[in-house]
């Protein structure tokens, strides 16, 4: 832009035009720019800022949209502006884009110019609609099913005779402990929830809060998607701990025990080194149950499936194969994995995909 000042000039330039190919190269086209700007070049901190909100519009857009989601282009275009804005968010807009990440972002760039339009990219799209790509309705569905199964297990007790409802006394008195570990962490999560604020160890930036109410507003129940992986995490201390006071390392009495136990331990040891090793902004979840919660929630579970997988010292076969199997597994992490961690630090995608594909 000779004039950043122009409103006009600026309306033409950065307008998304609602039709997905061209503001998929226009914001492309841009991005390539601001990645090859160097340091002294005039406006640069101007263009950047302008950049910014530019690739914050097409998210705000095409993340909503199954026919453009599903496309490879639109996944490609998204790591790209990842790799720009996690620039921007370290060190501003009046930095220049290092040259030693430059490679691997216009490498993203020209698998977005390859792909954009051409007919297996939108054959893509056309597969994510048939397998019903449609999500905006699965809060409202897991709701309802939650009112169904508490309607479901009231009518049970109603046709239940009373020798029954004592049995059922009996049973729920021996899982007393759970329960409340359950109740505990259930209403801990949906008070976190219900508050509603960032806990993730990065802060928001005040340019990307529109982006993270369009979040929100996508996960009206949770907030965010990450919700998810720190309930789960919450819920495997909960088990974890059942397992230890039910003597669940006894191989004769647990499913738990032995090599399964073993997955779980090496699991649980490689997100922990992952959480600790990654910045907060890269593999830690966002939302109110992200950051030091999740964090902790991965860290006590290493000691608890440690124990639990003690009866393997006595069982060299058992112990042999799993490491055959980790190996494997680390082998196919190392070969097929993400690419969120900066240049360096591609360990971290490993590790993330590694510690998924043990379970």
């Amino acid at each position: 832009m000779e004039n950043p000042d122009d409103k006009k000039e600026d309306y033409k330039t950065f307008y998304m035009k609602q039709k997905y190919r061209q503001d998929t190269y226009q914001v492309m086209k841009h991005m390539k720019i601001s990645a090859s700007l160097d340091k002294g070049t005039p406006n640069m901190e101007r263009w950047n800022t302008r950049i910014k909100k530019e690739m914050n519009d097409w998210l705000a857009i095409y993340r909503r949209q199954n026919v453009s989601v599903g496309r490879q282009s639109y996944y490609s275009l998204y790591s790209a502006i990842n790799t720009l804005a996690s620039h921007f968010t370290s060190y501003g807009p009046k930095f220049p884009f290092p040259n030693k990440r430059r490679p691997r972002f216009f490498e993203l760039c020209q698998q977005v110019e390859k792909c954009a339009g051409s007919r297996a990219d939108l054959q893509s799209s056309m597969a994510m609609l048939v397998i019903g790509a449609n999500t905006s309705g699965s809060q409202d569905f897991v709701v309802s099913m939650a009112l169904v199964a508490v309607a479901l297990g009231i009518w049970l007790l109603e046709r239940a005779g009373y020798a029954q409802l004592i049995s059922c006394v009996r049973v729920l008195k021996r899982l007393a402990p759970e329960l409340l570990a359950l109740s505990f962490g259930l209403s801990l999560a949906s008070a976190l929830v219900y508050c509603g604020q960032h806990n993730g160890g990065a802060e928001i930036p005040k340019e990307d809060q529109a982006l993270w109410s369009d979040i929100n507003a996508e996960w009206p129940v949770l907030k965010t998607a990450d919700s998810l992986l720190g309930i789960q995490a919450m819920l495997r201390l909960v088990l974890l701990s059942s397992a230890l006071l039910r003597k669940g390392d006894d191989e004769a009495t647990s499913a738990m025990a032995m090599e399964p136990m073993g997955f779980l331990f090496l699991a649980s040891c490689t997100r922990a080194i992952l959480l600790l090793c990654s910045p907060w902004e890269v593999y830690h979840l966002d939302g109110p149950l992200g950051g030091a919660l999740n964090l902790a929630c991965e860290i006590c579970a290493v000691p608890l499936t440690a124990w639990l997988c003690r009866p393997l010292r006595r069982n060299i076969y058992g112990v042999s194969c799993i490491a055959i199997i980790w190996l494997a597994l680390g082998l196919l992490a190392s070969q097929q994995h993400l690419a969120l961690a900066d240049p360096g630090q591609e360990y971290l995608d490993v590790l993330f995909s590694w510690s998924k594909l043990a379970h």
